[in-house]
Formats: structure tokens, C-alpha cells, sequence
């Protein structure tokens, strides 16, 4: 009870404090994004819904639900509960988030309302937008939009992974900005990586087209299959012929690899596990056919030393490969 006395006391100040510095906002904007599946977090943000959204909200609240409900079922049954519980968690934990975010930090002007998609530390979310597209973010990943997508231009900035299926319309382009680094479709699907720790943000193309360009004015245009590699420090790009599948089906509960080259194999298992991979080139190209379940990364690497005979270690999301001696 005690815990949750100070968490009402916390999101009681920055729910009612309007002249909150833009700092500690910010400071608090990360807590809550950290936080959002304590239960006792939960528990206080469910009373404040209640206190704040009354019984004339109830068609508006029941259609969120609907919304959440349907995004939860799209994901595959599960082969072993924990992963895909977890999922479930992250979007119900986003639903909240959004409803705060939009609510307290922005005010009641629909036209300027932000809303802020957000997977938990632990797994994806799915997550279907206004417009239809819908959005697999990977662990820690968030997705931020203002409106509901009514002007001439869909626009979103993302924060870590996503794996994008967006709805075709010619009339409107999609646009995601990331950090200086702009995509532009029509109707097409694509990864994207935007990581604030990481010297590289990529764009890997599964199916139509995609325009990236950034704030010097360098414009490149994928087609299927191209991966384009972007350095944050030279402003350097970069497009390298892929296998798209191995960067485009992290998400999915059943993965097979036949016959696949290790780099790519790892591809897809660091944006499951949400670790990085270090190995030796001669370790990279070796070709491996393997089928990955609901394996923990421990099981899984295991798994994938006795078969190329090498040694591994896991250490705070770091993993490394090295071979046999």
C-alpha cells in the first residue's frame, strides 16, 4: 500500500502540474515508460481512468479495448506461455501509456494530442494505427504520432525496431522519421532500426518501395531485398543486397532457416532476443538449417554451438561466439 500511495503521489504531480521544466518532464516520461507494468503503476493509472473518464466515455473506452483485443489475438497461440504473455502485457501496458500520455502530458485538444505506442523490456507488441498499418515494435521500442492521422501526410518517429505493413494510399504518404533519418512510402512493408546507443540505423525492404533520405539531402530508393545502412557520425548510406526473411520475421513464434548463412541467422535472433551478436568472420559464413521455437537465447545459442562447434557466452544482452580450439 505504501508503494502505491508514492506512485499516486508522482503521477498525481505530473498529471496536475502544468509548469513542470521540460527536463523533468522528460525524466518522468522515461520512469513512466519503465514502470508501466508495475501493478502498482497499473492499479493508480486505472483509477485515474476512471476518475477522469466517466460513463459518458464508455463507447470511446470499450472501442480502445476492442482495438487491444483483436491486436492480441493476431499474435500466434503460444508453445510455451512466458514469451507470449509477456507480449500480451506490452501491449496492454501501451494501451495505458497511450491513454496517459495523450491525456496528461498534451491536453484535451484532440488536434494536438501525441499518443505513444510502447513494447515493454521483455517482448514485442503489435499494434494496429489509425489508418489501418499496423506496427510490430520490438522490446524497449516506441512509436509516437499526433492526431489521428487526418492530414495530408501520415506521420510517426521511431524509437528502437519496428516492422511496419502499411495500408497503400497515394494521396497521403507515410513518412517515419527517425533521428534525422526520414522513410517515405506509399503502401509497402519494412523494418527499420533507430537505436539512440548504436552508430547505425537500417532499412531493410520486404515487398514495394521505400524512399530514405536524411538532412543533407542524400535520397536513396530500395527495392525489395535491399537493406540500406546509415552512419549516424559520417552520414554515410549504404544499400546491400538481403534475404529480407531473416530481418522481417523476428516477431514470429516458429522460425526456420534452411541452409542459412550464420550473419543471417543471427540477423533475426539478436531482434528476438534483443541482444548483439559478436563472432569471427569464419564463424559467419558458416551455413547452418535450424527451426527456432519458444527456446530461451541461452537454449538456442547452446544449440547453435554444438552445431557449428563453437563457444559462447551471454553477458547483459552481449553475445559472443568463438571458435573451438
Amino acid at each position: 500500500m505504501e508503494k502505491q500511495n508514492k506512485v499516486q503521489q508522482i503521477l498525481d504531480f505530473f498529471a496536475r502540474n502544468s509548469e513542470v521544466s521540460p527536463d523533468l518532464r522528460k525524466k518522468f516520461d522515461i520512469w513512466l515508460l519503465e514502470h508501466a507494468d508495475d501493478a502498482a503503476v497499473s492499479r493508480v493509472l486505472e483509477n485515474m481512468w476512471n476518475e477522469d473518464y466517466p460513463d459518458e466515455s464508455l463507447e470511446e473506452i470499450v472501442a480502445a479495448m476492442n482495438r487491444l483485443d483483436k491486436s492480441i489475438t493476431i499474435a500466434h497461440k503460444p508453445h510455451r506461455v512466458p514469451y507470449w504473455l509477456k507480449a500480451a502485457a506490452s501491449l496492454a501496458a501501451v494501451f495505458v501509456l497511450g491513454f496517459v500520455v495523450s491525456h496528461f502530458f498534451i491536453g484535451n485538444q484532440a488536434a494536438d494530442k501525441e499518443y505513444v505506442l510502447s513494447a515493454s523490456a521483455e517482448a514485442p507488441g503489435f499494434f494496429t494505427l489509425p489508418d489501418g498499418s499496423t506496427v510490430w515494435l520490438n522490446s524497449g521500442g516506441r512509436l509516437a504520432y499526433t492526431g489521428e492521422f487526418d492530414g495530408d501526410i501520415r506521420r510517426v518517429a521511431l524509437y528502437g525496431e519496428g516492422y511496419f505493413e502499411v495500408v497503400k494510399n497515394p494521396q497521403r504518404p507515410f513518412r517515419v522519421a527517425m533521428d534525422g533519418l526520414n522513410i517515405e512510402v506509399l503502401g509497402t512493408s519494412f523494418d527499420a532500426r533507430n537505436y539512440p546507443d548504436k552508430n547505425t540505423q537500417d532499412v531493410v525492404l520486404r515487398t514495394g518501395s521505400v524512399k530514405v533520405d536524411d538532412a543533407q539531402g542524400q535520397t536513396k530508393t530500395l527495392k525489395p531485398g535491399d537493406k540500406l545502412i546509415y552512419l549516424r557520425g559520417s552520414g554515410q548510406m549504404a544499400v546491400d543486397s538481403v534475404n529480407a526473411e531473416n530481418y522481417c520475421t523476428w516477431m514470429k513464434p516458429r522460425l526456420v532457416f534452411n541452409n542459412a548463412l550464420m550473419t543471417d541467422i543471427v540477423s533475426t535472433l539478436e531482434r528476438r532476443f534483443n541482444v548483439n551478436v559478436a563472432m569471427d568472420t569464419a564463424i559467419a559464413s558458416k551455413r547452418v538449417t535450424i527451426t527456432v521455437r519458444n527456446e530461451t537465447a541461452d537454449e538456442i545459442f547452446d544449440i547453435l554451438s554444438g552445431i557449428i562447434k563453437t563457444d559462447f557466452t551471454i553477458e547483459d544482452h552481449e553475445v559472443t561466439l568463438t571458435a573451438r580450439k
